[in-house]
């Protein structure tokens, strides 16, 4: 390292997921899916998060996805419909003008995210690319209590947040997708994204989809099944309406000396994990 020790290193990929959310009571549907014509996640992991993640088409991680990593996959590949791998301008411009907008006629949006020069980096490729689709985005920055308040209240307009597993288990990332459960007009809302029939045509897609999985919690295989159908159908109706767009899932990463003695966290993260077996030997 730079200060001439050498550190043991390990990584493990986490049960989580990093995205763009939007309030969709402010921000059109043709804007939002202008937003997920224009992202690469692959790209965006590789240049941007230098490769220390994997890219991310649905909210639920490959590890508690149903059926597991190679069903996440070939789900996000044959299905994803803003383009796999792709960025696709073009296919944003032509959304934004057959919803009206135009070079006179552009659409303003505030983005908000973390304090952070690797956030920021991405926000300006999105905000190059989205110039091309009548979109002009003002770039701000929040530390991350503030950008909680501002989404408690509903004064965000696309934000950039993330979301580790309290329990590892897709209903845990899917009621962030649960219509009734996103609106800011209530005292705790779950996430910011105020999703409803008005502004998004599978919201009731996604909130039925919800009550099954809340139906059918038996541990049996019949009521396993039932969820993991429910599990699709909320991620397929959060593609249509885009109310969070995937970025990527993130890598717990860890550094130690040798004279550390400490296991690897698992896939929930060090904020996880019980330290109380470290050891501390002589330093060399």
């Amino acid at each position: 390292m730079r200060n001439d020790e050498t550190a043991q290193y390990a990584s493990v990929p986490e049960i989580s997921s990093f995205y763009v959310g939007f309030n969709m009571d402010t921000i059109p549907k043709p804007v939002r899916q202008a937003f997920a014509y224009v992202a690469n996640q692959e790209q965006l992991v590789q240049s941007v998060f230098k490769g220390r993640g994997k890219a991310s088409y649905h909210f639920t991680p490959p590890s508690i996805y149903p059926d597991g990593a190679n069903a996440y996959t070939q789900h996000a590949e044959q299905n994803w419909p803003y383009g796999y791998n792709q960025t696709q301008v073009p296919q944003a411009k032509q959304v934004m003008e057959e919803a009206g907008y135009g070079p006179d006629n552009q659409f303003t949006v505030q983005w908000t995210q973390y304090q952070s020069p690797t956030w920021l980096e991405m926000a300006k490729l999105f905000r190059d690319q989205l110039s091309a689709a009548h979109i002009k985005m003002e770039i701000q920055q929040a530390d991350f209590s503030t950008l909680l308040t501002r989404g408690r209240n509903g004064n965000l307009d696309a934000y950039t947040l993330g979301w580790i597993a309290d329990w590892p288990a897709p209903d845990n990332f899917l009621q962030l997708l649960n219509p009734p459960q996103t609106l800011t007009s209530d005292p705790a809302p779950t996430s910011y994204i105020n999703w409803t029939e008005e502004n998004g045509s599978a919201a009731q897609q996604a909130e039925e989809a919800y009550a099954k999985v809340e139906d059918n919690q038996a541990p049996t295989d019949q009521a396993q099944t039932a969820r993991n159908e429910a599990y699709i159908a909320i991620e397929e109706a959060n593609w249509e309406d885009v109310g969070f767009l995937p970025i990527y899932h993130s890598l717990g990463e860890r550094f130690w000396y040798d004279w550390v003695d400490i296991e690897m966290h698992g896939g929930m993260g060090g904020s996880r994990q019980a330290k109380d077996g470290v050891r501390i030997g002589e330093r060399s």
